[in-house]
C-alpha cells in the first residue's frame, strides 16, 4: 500500500490478485464463464481472471483485509521444486502468454510501479 492507497482505502494499479480471498460478484463471474478450466489444478489461473476482469472493463483493486492467511501450492508440490509442478508451470506460463500477449496494457511495469 502507498500513501494514496491508505487515503482512498485500496489500490487500483495491481497487475491481478491471488485468488485465494479475492471478492468478484457472482454476475461478473459467471459472465466470464468463471476460471479458464485449462489451468487446472493450478498456476496461473488467478491472474488470468483478472485479466478477464480488465479485458470486460473493470479494474482490479488491492484492499488490506488482514486476517486472511493463504499457504500457496500445498497440493502441487511447488515448495518442494518437483518435476510435477514444474512442467505444470511450464505448460501454464506458455498457455497463459499466448491467450494474453494482445493485451500488454494489462501487465505492470514494476519499474514505474510504486
Amino acid at each position: 500500500m502507498n500513501n494514496e492507497a491508505r487515503i482512498k482505502g485500496y489500490r487500483d494499479d495491481v497487475g491481478f490478485l491471488g485468488t485465494s480471498c479475492m471478492f468478484l460478484a457472482r454476475d461478473l463471474f459467471e459472465r466470464l464463464e468463471g476460471f479458464d478450466v485449462f489451468y487446472d489444478p493450478t498456476c496461473f489461473e488467478d491472474t488470468d481472471i483478472c485479466f478477464q476482469v480488465k479485458k470486460a472493463g473493470y479494474s482490479v483493486a488491492f484492499r488490506d483485509l488482514a486476517g486472511v492467511r493463504h499457504q500457496p501450492h500445498q497440493t502441487t508440490g511447488a515448495s518442494e521444486g518437483s518435476e510435477r509442478y514444474k512442467q505444470l508451470f511450464n505448460r501454464n506460463a506458455a498457455y497463459f502468454r499466448d491467450k494474453w500477449k494482445g493485451y500488454p496494457e494489462f501487465f505492470v511495469d514494476l519499474k514505474s510501479w510504486h
